[in-house]
């Protein structure tokens, strides 16, 4: 069975049909930090959390990563990112970062409700960080792996 994360699922051809379709892209400013987040989704199989919750001492929040498979979703992001661009370049689009979301969330929400044309609203979430550890902290082997993207353009990731 296709899912929607598979790119000849026919869902994508709905969507690029629908012209009156209004899009939120929403990408993530350090694909090191999206990377980290979806790798420690996949093992503690937590997709979201909204409590606060003891990590359990058998599954700590800590990965690794060798330079190929960093850099491999490194390219794979940054190409996603742009096929998403492209399949819907003929639509209203609205481009909106996580940083933005999560640091400026009202004036961020005010933006997409602005954009959608509906009346702005205070929101809020009940949502939780999995991680709060810095990268540094959280990405075992980190400084070996920042050294290997030196002068690479996937050296900005890399900010502890």
């Amino acid at each position: 069975m296709k899912t929607t994360d598979d790119p000849t699922s026919k869902i994508w051809d709905f969507l690029r049909a629908q012209d009156d379709l209004y899009i939120i892209h929403l990408t993530r400013e350090n694909i090191l930090e999206t990377i980290t987040s979806r790798k420690i989704a996949d093992y503690t199989d937590i997709w979201s959390l909204q409590s606060p919750k003891k990590q359990n001492p058998e599954k700590p929040l800590q990965v690794r990563f060798t330079k190929e498979e960093a850099e491999e979703k490194f390219i794979q992001t940054r190409e996603w990112e742009k096929k998403g661009e492209e399949w819907f370049n003929h639509h209203n689009v609205l481009h909106i970062t996580y940083e933005d979301l999560t640091q400026y969330r009202s004036e961020t929400f005010g933006k997409v409700a602005d954009f959608l044309g509906v009346a702005r609203q205070d929101v809020s979430t009940s949502l939780k960080k999995q991680r709060k550890k810095a990268l540094s902290d959280t990405i075992e082997g980190y400084k070996e792996l920042k050294q290997s993207f030196i002068n690479t353009e996937w050296e900005e990731f890399f900010v502890d």
